[in-house]
């Protein structure tokens, strides 16, 4: 009988080892092994439980490296997202202040000769009055300016 109670004590304490085992799997810890029984017909069932536990801890570590190898190109390509839009936005703002400025410089460049013309021929109502339009359009290109940079 004292082999027959040996072999209960060696089944329960292999209970209790895999009860442990099934826990610690459970938690997250895929290092846990179980001890392997010193029943025959148990240590074959005890080898494959840890062969488990070792293929679920080295698929947990790919899979671990793998996200931070997608994590990593994520951030960079979020990097460059944002650098091309950056970049993006600044050829708009570019493009805006070229085109607004464009014409309202042009105006004024048309407006100084216009000035330019009648100060050589001595008309200063005429003079006074595309000074004011000059000063006008000069107000209204530093309005959009603003306007843009705001």
């Amino acid at each position: 009988m004292s082999s027959q109670q040996n072999k209960k004590d060696h089944i329960n304490e292999f209970i209790e080892n895999l009860n442990q085992w099934v826990l610690n799997i459970m938690s997250g810890d895929l290092s846990a092994r179980i001890n392997i029984s010193e029943l025959e017909d148990l240590q074959i069932l005890c080898s494959n439980l840890n062969a488990v536990s070792e293929m679920l801890e080295t698929q947990l570590n790919k899979t671990n490296e793998q996200f931070e190898r997608f994590s990593k190109y994520k951030e960079e390509k979020n990097k460059e997202d944002n650098r091309l839009a950056i970049i993006e936005e600044r050829v708009t703002i570019a493009s805006e202040l070229h085109d607004s400025l464009a014409q309202t410089l042009a105006s004024l460049r048309l407006q100084v000769r216009v000035l330019d013309e009648s100060v050589q021929q001595d008309g200063d109502k005429r003079v006074w009055d595309e000074l004011e339009t000059l000063e006008n359009s000069i107000e209204l290109a530093n309005r959009e300016i603003r306007q843009l940079i705001g």
